[in-house]
């Protein structure tokens, strides 16, 4: 009987060690699991976030593009707006003033009725 006794107790403590074994390789699993996953999350998040940069860059690029031309648009208007020759000309169009020594004449079509 003693000695059933060892045989029994070391077939107990052999599925106990198999037991606490197959219990570690599921934790060892489990964190592989846990570690690519997160390493996948990582990544994924990582690579919509730059992906995010590249349209807001994109955007930015293209509203400065625009701003360049308008103020190459502006910068032409103000030069001209120095040019005495521009100011004299939208003097006369828009005030009808006339220099010394001119006669203003206005035309008027004969469809254009009272």
């Amino acid at each position: 009987m003693i000695g059933g006794g060892h045989a029994r107790s070391a077939v107990g403590n052999s599925y106990r060690r198999q037991r606490v074994q197959h219990g570690r390789v599921r934790w060892i699993l489990l964190g592989c699991v846990l570690g690519v996953g997160g390493l996948v999350f990582l990544f994924t998040a990582r690579g919509l976030r730059m992906q995010g940069l590249r349209h807001q860059l994109a955007s930015s690029q293209a509203a400065y593009e625009q701003a360049w031309i308008d103020r190459e648009s502006l910068e032409a208007q103000l030069a001209l707006k120095d040019d005495l020759s521009t100011i004299e000309d939208a003097v006369r169009r828009k005030l009808g003033w006339v220099l010394p020594g001119e006669e203003r004449i206005i035309f008027i079509h004969p469809d254009e009725g009272e």
